[in-house]
């Protein structure tokens, strides 16, 4: 039998037979009595805080204002201290009995409505002050004042309203008819009024049911009293809960209230407590209770009560059943609690509804019986403790909000229903330049920069009153003119019938980030050297060509254009005369390519043009005279004139291809054939039948790869990661090998893009995915397990969704494995192809468990965009960003920056083709958090794999 199943062991109590219903409406005038009584009793220390305040703005207002103002309100002041001091006073002789209570409560709310209208009327003295300081000083004086004479006043109905009225009912007249802007004015003095009302009502709320519960309480021991022992009972009972009611009164820390509940509850005559007990609060992860008020506890005891589980010895149980327990009906349990032998214990959780706030614990003698009467008793004080937790939480929550709206370093702006800003944060001044007068009372169309149409703000608010929120990016102005990005979120506030009460903006400025973007988009889609467009660049405009000739029933022409010896010429004078050569080939055929063409750098000494509307080939016969007699002037490199003639490989759509893949294959071919024939001399070549036997040879080379996998002729390699930090291992990425035959290794750029074009290469991975579980987690496990292995994912895994997560999902439960051993990386290109699938697929993977790496980073401008809504947990950055990091401060500058964005959402890095130590160092310097490459380690089969750390 589970010693914990309360069903059977430890019933919930049956309610009295005369139980006392607490929230009897019959017991409110003996409530309100006692809450009179309460603050007649507290009220003196007001009194006295009031003297000084008067004491504190003679002083300060005396100067600055009209003498008889001031001799005529300060009359009034001390004529109001003083009647509020003699009713007082009257209380205190003759105001104890209940007979006449409701006389004290009209004397108690006059003189709260004659202070009232002192504190309001001195809030009138600002409109006569010059100095702003000192109208500051007044107006936080007076509106202290207002704060605390509401929990001065709050406990006696209707003494915090006339009270409330009387200071704001004359400012806010005087206000609408004297102040420069009376409805900005008057709406906040009535914001301020409705905030202070609510925590007068909520301030009486918590007295009232203190004092309920204590009343009821008493009531109940009235009923149940049949001797003096009873009455003694009941009055000790009475005067433990009204001590726990009035502690609702004080303001001091949580631990502090807790320790003063505590030894008033353990010092209870009739619940022979051991003068020992202790209150545990439960932190906010809910999984443990810390020690908050110990009572008369042992050194070696509260080392082992510091922080306890949900669950742990009977207390953790108590919090994790939210049910009262009695240790002796558990004493087998309680026995791991040896440092408590020969005591009984009460473990009473402290409770609001089902949530558990704090669990009370009390020692007794061992061998005491549990009662009724006490599980009662413990009940009551429980819910008094909850009363007083609930309560300081909400203001130390408040506090923590207002700290965070003051120092949050998002702009944060709140506005009322139709748009106008009531509130700004330091924040939003810092970012925008505008102060918080400047703002308030003005909409957040101050901000517009006129970058946006007026269609866009329409679209924005219909959004936002739809759906209740809007994100998004917006280009605002600052004060001093200057633009700046944002990431704005706008959210309504709405009350309880759903009515829109206010908006909230918060924003930061990415602008910073836009410009990273920016230089990322021109290094991944232009040559850093010439300011050309890159290959990638190149191919995602002939892909747009072809569609659109496709369209206009045009001709197009590609060029590919390699310049003869220019090898050697790197060879004799340098790279820094090659790339003086370059510069000055980009110069010649800028003179020479039409201007609607596209000349790009697609490699070292490559170029390429993309030549639209072609309507006759002689047009680009001519161009390619004129690229001739260009490059057949010499070049002058150290005053030698060195001669840089051409190849030149064309290919025509749609006579060679009807795609782009297609041309940019048929115009390689074809300078592969310029190449090798025309070698001394330079010239051109045209894509011809002759090559399509190439094309015959790659049909074969599909042919064989069909059937590698039942041949078993493809085979892994895996290229080892290390930690920078550290030099440790951390994982390994599977690399595919084909010896076709079983003997010929065919080079993986030969045949993985043929895999893709053809489709081969989901059955391949779906081969590769499960061979990689058994190379790396055999069932003998002979070798040491890595945290993960990564597994490259083509676009066509991404096109097909639900078959690729039924795999994975079908092959990890195969395997027994945990989803984090596997890492799948996905290419950019692969996923820009349809954002919106690629999304939803890695999102379902990333629920799966799997870790997401997103490879070859950089090789298109919209990585940028959808990087923090990618679920991608690691960020291989291409090769092309780490080949000159040490000679090009501004590939260093680009990668550095790219690694801090990348840790600020939590990604970690890797950096791909790593060949050299100072490129290690370097990135290691830089914050880098993994390193791939020849220099740490070659792709190796599995059985040449090395597991050690990192060696260089």
């Amino acid at each position: 039998m589970d010693p914990f199943d309360f069903s059977s062991r430890a019933p919930d109590l049956a309610p009295p037979s005369k139980a006392v219903d607490p929230y009897d409406h019959s017991m409110q005038p003996a409530i309100d009595d006692q809450l009179t009584i309460i603050t007649y009793n507290q009220a003196i220390f007001p009194v006295i805080i009031l003297s000084i305040a008067g004491g504190l703005i003679g002083t300060v207002v005396w100067p600055v204002v009209p003498q008889e103002y001031f001799a005529a309100w300060f009359l009034l002041f001390f004529s109001a201290l003083l009647v509020r001091f003699l009713v007082l006073r009257q209380f205190s002789l003759r105001g104890q009995s209940d007979a006449g209570l409701n006389i004290w409560r009209t004397k108690y709310v006059l003189v709260a409505a004659f202070n009232g209208l002192i504190w309001g009327s001195l809030v009138l003295f600002n409109f006569l002050i010059e100095s702003e300081m000192l109208r500051m000083v007044l107006i936080l004086t007076a509106l202290g004042i207002a704060t605390g004479g509401m929990n001065s006043y709050a406990p006696i109905r209707n003494a915090y309203l006339a009270f409330l009225s009387t200071v704001l009912i004359p400012v806010s007249i005087w206000t609408f008819n004297q102040a420069a802007e009376p409805y900005i004015l008057t709406g906040l003095l009535f914001l301020f009024g409705i905030s202070l009302l609510r925590s007068g009502v909520r301030h009486r709320r918590i007295l009232e049911e203190g004092v309920r519960l204590g009343m009821a309480n008493t009531r109940l021991v009235e009923e149940l009293s049949d001797s003096n022992q009873n009455l003694v009972k009941e009055k000790a009972t009475q005067e433990v809960l009204h001590q726990l009611a009035e502690l609702g009164l004080r303001n001091d820390s949580l631990d502090t209230l807790m320790s003063m509940a505590l030894e008033i509850t353990c010092r209870m005559p009739w619940l022979n407590v051991k003068n020992k007990g202790a209150i545990f609060l439960v932190e906010k992860d809910t999984t443990r209770l810390r020690l908050s008020a110990p009572w008369n506890i042992k050194p070696d005891q509260l080392s082992h009560c510091a922080n306890m589980k949900t669950g742990e010895c009977l207390c953790g149980r108590a919090r994790q059943y939210n049910k009262l327990i009695f240790s002796d009906d558990y004493p087998q349990d309680d026995a791991v609690c040896e440092h408590l032998t020969g005591l009984t214990r009460y473990m009473m959780p402290i409770s609001s509804g089902d949530k558990v706030l704090g669990l009370l614990t009390l020692y007794l003698e061992q061998g005491h019986q549990k009662t009724e009467e006490e599980v009662i008793f413990l009940k009551m004080v429980a819910s008094s403790l909850a009363n007083i937790i609930e309560r300081i939480r909400a203001i130390e929550s408040s506090q923590l909000a207002l700290r965070v709206f003051d120092n949050t370093n998002d702009a944060i702006l709140l506005t009322n229903p139709d748009g106008v800003i009531i509130n700004v944060n330091p924040a939003f001044s810092h970012i925008t330049g505008f102060d918080r007068m400047d703002v308030i009372g003005h909409k957040p169309n101050l901000l517009r920069s006129g970058h946006h149409s007026d269609d866009f703000y329409t679209t924005l608010w219909t959004e936002l009153k739809a759906n209740g929120d809007w994100i998004g990016e917006i280009t605002n102005r600052r004060k001093n003119g200057s633009l700046i990005t944002v990431q704005q979120n706008i959210s309504s506030i709405r009350d309880a019938s759903g009515e829109t009460v206010n908006y909230v903006g918060v924003f930061h400025d990415i602008t910073h980030l836009k410009r990273a973007q920016e230089d990322m988009r021109q290094l991944a889609y232009f040559d850093a050297l010439t300011g050309l467009p890159n290959r990638h660049m190149f191919e995602d405009r002939l892909q747009h060509a072809v569609s659109v000739h496709q369209q206009i029933d045009q001709r197009l022409a590609v060029l590919f254009i390699d310049i003869r010896g220019f090898r050697t010429m790197n060879q004799s004078f340098g790279y820094s005369a090659g790339d003086d050569v370059l510069r000055a080939t980009v110069h010649r055929l800028k003179t020479v390519v039409r201007s609607a063409d596209t000349l790009s750098r697609i490699g070292g000494d490559e170029f390429a043009v993309l030549m639209n509307q072609v309507d006759d080939p002689k047009v680009v016969e001519a161009v390619v005279d004129r690229i001739n007699q260009a490059m057949s002037n010499p070049f002058k490199i150290e005053g030698v004139e060195v001669h840089g003639r051409v190849h030149i490989g064309i290919s025509l759509y749609p006579d060679d291809a009807s795609e782009s893949r297609g041309l940019i294959d048929c115009a390689d071919t074809a300078l592969h054939q310029a190449t090798s024939e025309l070698q001394d001399t330079g010239g051109h070549r045209y894509y011809s039948g002759e090559q399509k036997e190439q094309s015959v040879s790659r049909l074969r080379l599909e042919s064989d790869l069909r059937h590698a996998v039942e041949n078993k002729e493809l085979v892994l390699f895996y290229q080892p990661q290390f930690n920078l930090k550290d030099g440790a291992l951390v994982g390994a990425e599977a690399l595919l090998r084909w010896k076709r035959g079983g003997e010929q290794l065919v080079p993986p750029n030969d045949f993985i893009p043929l895999a893709e074009h053809s489709g081969l290469i989901v059955p391949i991975t779906e081969w590769i995915i499960p061979q990689v579980l058994t190379d790396w987690y055999p069932s003998n496990e002979v070798q040491p397990v890595l945290p993960r292995v990564a597994i490259n994912l083509s676009g066509h895994h991404i096109g097909q969704p639900e078959r690729l997560i039924k795999f994975i999902t079908e092959t990890l439960s195969r395997s027994g494995l945990a989803p984090q051993h596997l890492e799948l990386e996905v290419t950019e290109s692969s996923i820009l192809e349809d954002i919106g699938r690629a999304t939803e697929t890695l999102k379902a993977i990333s629920d799966l468990g799997v870790t997401i790496a997103l490879d070859d980073f950089g090789t298109g401008y919209s990585s940028l965009s959808y990087l923090v809504s990618l679920p991608i947990d690691i960020l291989k950055i291409d090769r092309m960003f780490i080949t000159d990091i040490c000679t090009n401060e501004r590939s260093l500058d680009i990668v550095r920056g790219l690694i801090m964005m990348c840790h600020s959402i939590g990604i970690n890095v890797v950096a791909e083709g790593i060949e050299t130590l100072e490129q290690g160092e370097l990135l290691a310097e830089i914050g880098c958090d993994i390193v791939q490459g020849f220099y740490y380690g070659r792709p190796v089969p599995m059985d040449e794999f090395h597991w050690n750390n990192a060696s260089h």
